[in-house]
């Protein structure tokens, strides 16, 4: 209740915000999450988060979701600044999130709130490429196996943004070789072991709005893995055939002439 009851209170405060309802309001708003992001409550909210990591059940992860949400809009009000927050428990929420994120027995529920917390820290946070860095850190693979997971999850319709935003973030902002210290593979490679070109396909295949998502999802095959799918489609075109007993290796057909002139 606790959790909710700020929750409540943070979105009020934004709600304000948006429709310009002055200084006084803009105060107040910076006010409650600083209140909400200092040392002592940031290390109740990583308690609270890592409630649901551990499989305790229905109630346990209630708490967990909750306390996530909290979490996941004090980080979206306070990324403008989040520079001021670097010697503070708030860098402990990050850890916490990716435990959340790769731990194999938590609710899809949990899993929805922790993407959402985690894109709203990082999208528009002006230490992005050091929060990504100690996203990835050294659970690199789980990682990548668990934002795939959410782009192709039954329930992830409203956490495929979230979850593609981050896979697009970190493809685009680290550098190649950022993973291979950890797991001697790069991230790109990483993520296509884990089926992420399948996932992205998924996302395309089923979009039937042609919305941003989707044309996101194209243009990380288009910019990451468009080679691959190129050589995929050569191995289709050489594979063998069976006629009766006998195999038949199709060569590509060359529809033009040759011209010897």
């Amino acid at each position: 209740p606790c959790c909710r009851a700020f929750t409540n209170i943070a979105i009020y405060l934004d709600s304000f915000s948006m429709w310009g309802a002055g200084e006084a309001m803009s105060q107040a708003k910076q006010g409650v999450t600083s209140a909400l992001l200092s040392d002592m409550t940031a290390s109740c909210l990583v308690e609270l988060i890592s409630l649901g990591s551990i499989g305790g059940g229905s109630e346990a992860s209630t708490i967990a979701c909750s306390a996530t949400s909290l979490a996941s809009i004090c980080l979206t009000n306070a990324s403008h600044d989040f520079e001021n927050y670097q010697s503070s428990a708030v860098w402990s929420l990050l850890p916490a999130l990716v435990q959340g994120l790769i731990a194999p027995m938590s609710f899809f529920e949990f899993h929805r709130e922790i993407v959402w917390a985690i894109w709203n820290m990082i999208q528009r946070n002006r230490l992005q490429h050091r929060l990504l860095m100690e996203l990835i850190g050294t659970s690199a693979e789980e990682v990548a196996t668990s934002l795939t997971g959410m782009l192709t999850a039954l329930q992830s319709s409203d956490a495929v943004e979230p979850s593609l935003g981050i896979v697009d973030m970190l493809l685009r902002t680290l550098d190649d070789n950022h993973t291979r210290a950890t797991t001697g593979k790069s991230l790109k490679i990483l993520f296509e072991e884990v089926g992420l070109v399948d996932a992205l396909w998924y996302v395309c295949d089923n979009d039937v709005d042609e919305s941003d998502v989707a044309e996101k999802a194209a243009e990380l095959i288009d910019d990451f893995y468009e080679e691959q799918e190129e050589d995929d489609e050569g191995v289709d075109e050489m594979m063998p055939s069976v006629n009766g007993q006998q195999f038949q290796f199709q060569a590509p057909t060359n529809t033009g002439q040759f011209n010897f002139s």
